[in-house]
């Protein structure tokens, strides 16, 4: 959930307010939030998927429901960082979803003229990244800090969480606006540019 991670116990953690200020100095406006916290989150996105009803959601599932069409041109998700167990309504329940499920339909967005920008962890070794995002994503941030969450308290209003994350994180960029990314994303990290041949802005 844009929000970070999500899980069968509701568990959402949520979007820290500036970086969220930084997708829309870039985007502009966000058409859809595909992992959004049900309730009022820190993301105002126009649609928002918000998961399984099982698990508080409204049943759209973000990676079973398209991220393009219905005048969608703006992305912000910030997926689950965990692997998640099957559930009946993702993916028909055929098997746990990771965070390379979630860059391969942010990848493919792009394709449909979409422009994405997804948080998640710098774990630039992995066949996820080396599949969806080296050779196809146009900008990349890695965060120079790493970011506070927000959460839900019992009384319902939203605050920073105690402790940053322990992972280091990065903002990735699909579109055709990456001088745009870089300008406003290099103030929170170091930007490079996507490609076979990633380098430095």
């Amino acid at each position: 959930m844009a929000g970070a991670i999500m899980s069968s116990t509701g568990q959402s953690w949520m979007t820290p307010p500036e970086l969220v200020k930084a997708v829309l100095e870039v985007l502009g406006t966000i058409d859809l939030d595909p992992c959004a916290s049900s309730g009022t989150g820190t993301v105002p996105a126009k649609i928002k998927y918000t998961g399984p009803k099982a698990w508080g959601g409204d049943g759209r599932d973000g990676l079973g429901t398209p991220w393009w069409g219905n005048d969608i041109k703006t992305v912000f998700v910030n997926p689950p960082y965990g692997r998640n167990d099957a559930h009946p309504e993702i993916l028909g329940g055929s098997r746990s979803t990771s965070i390379s499920d979630w860059l391969a339909v942010a990848a493919e967005a792009s394709l449909h003229g979409v422009e994405v920008i997804c948080l998640v962890p710098a774990a630039t070794e992995t066949r996820a990244w080396e599949r969806n995002v080296w050779p196809k994503a146009n900008s990349i941030c890695f965060l120079r800090a790493r970011p506070r969450f927000w959460q839900r308290l019992a009384d319902g209003t939203l605050a920073p969480a105690k402790s940053c994350i322990t992972r280091s994180i990065a903002a990735i960029y699909w579109g055709p606006n990456s001088t745009k990314f870089n300008e406003v994303f290099k103030k929170l990290g170091v930007c490079i540019l996507g490609g076979n041949e990633p380098r430095v802005v």
